[in-house]
């Protein structure tokens, strides 16, 4: 187990969640609602997901 969780930039998620929301908006709104985020939180300057929440957000969009 690690001593800490790593978190990245959600800039580097805000530009592939723009292309899916061109095509399929509500799509967005659901998987971020799954993982527990909200397009406000992603769109911060200072906005930071956990591996866990990117993980998260990946396996939503793979899957759906």
């Amino acid at each position: 187990m690690p001593l800490y969780e790593p978190y990245l930039p959600a800039r580097y998620v805000s530009p592939l969640l723009d292309i899916v929301a061109a095509q399929r908006a509500s799509f967005v709104n659901q998987i971020l609602q799954q993982v527990g985020l909200t397009p406000t939180q992603l769109r911060a300057s200072d906005a930071l997901l956990t591996s866990s929440e990117f993980d998260a957000l990946m396996v939503a969009m793979a899957t759906e």
